[in-house]
């Protein structure tokens, strides 16, 4: 039977944009993880895109959330139970700088 753990995964700071390798993102290596609460929050007109996969890169083959608008200064929660493989990535990007994302779940064994 699995283990859960809770972790902040990812801990609040600004995504990138989406021309550049991902600033928030989460990568373990030792054990698998599950993100179960992931916040964004604007202060103005943004997109946000989520991806899950074995690269760290942007490609919209992994994508589980896609260009997802953003209202300006209302927090988006996403309540979710999305499991990530030992070595693969969960992360994000933005349409452009101003937007902060956290990211909660459970490390599992």
């Amino acid at each position: 039977m699995a283990t859960y753990v809770p972790f902040t995964l990812i801990t609040a700071k600004q995504l990138g944009s989406s021309a550049s390798i991902s600033t928030w993102e989460s990568h373990e290596t030792v054990s698998g993880t599950v993100h179960r609460t992931t916040i964004f929050s604007s202060t103005g007109a943004n997109t946000v895109s989520v991806e899950v996969g074995a690269t760290g890169l942007q490609t919209g083959t992994q994508q589980i959330v896609d260009l997802y608008t953003l209202t300006t200064n209302v927090p988006t929660v996403f309540n979710w139970w999305v499991a990530v493989a030992v070595s693969s990535y969960f992360h994000g990007f933005a349409s452009i700088t101003g937007v902060i994302g956290i990211s909660s779940g459970y490390l599992t064994s």
